[in-house]
C-alpha cells in the first residue's frame, strides 16, 4: 500500500517552520512583507477603481436604454439604481483611499 501524505502533519511542520522564521529574522521578514503591501497597494487602488469607474459606466448606458423604452417605471427604477451604484462608488473611492494608505 502506498503511504498517504497526512495533511494535518505536513500543516504542522509549515506552521512550525514559519513560526521558527518569524522568531528568528522578525525584522528582515517585516521588512519584505510592508514593502510588498506597498507595491500591492497601488494596483489594488487602481484596479479597485477601474472596476467601479467601468461598472459605473456600464450602469449609465444600461439606466439610458431603459429611460428610452416606453415603461417608465422600469426607466426609473435602473436610474435608482444606477443612482444607487454612483453612490457607493463614491463611498468605495473614499474607503479604498483611506484604508489603502
Amino acid at each position: 500500500m502506498k503511504k498517504q501524505i497526512n495533511n494535518k502533519k505536513v500543516f504542522k511542520i509549515l506552521t512550525t517552520i514559519f513560526a521558527c522564521g518569524l522568531l528568528f529574522l522578525p525584522d528582515l521578514m517585516y521588512a519584505d512583507i510592508v514593502g510588498e503591501l506597498n507595491k500591492w497597494n497601488t494596483k489594488a487602488k487602481l484596479a479597485a477603481k477601474a472596476v467601479v469607474g467601468l461598472s459605473a459606466i456600464g450602469g449609465g448606458v444600461y439606466a439610458y436604454f431603459k429611460m428610452q423604452t416606453d415603461d417608465g417605471s422600469a426607466g426609473k427604477k435602473a436610474l435608482l439604481s444606477f443612482i444607487g451604484a454612483l453612490i457607493f462608488a463614491a463611498v468605495m473611492f473614499t474607503l479604498i483611499d483611506e484604508f489603502m494608505k
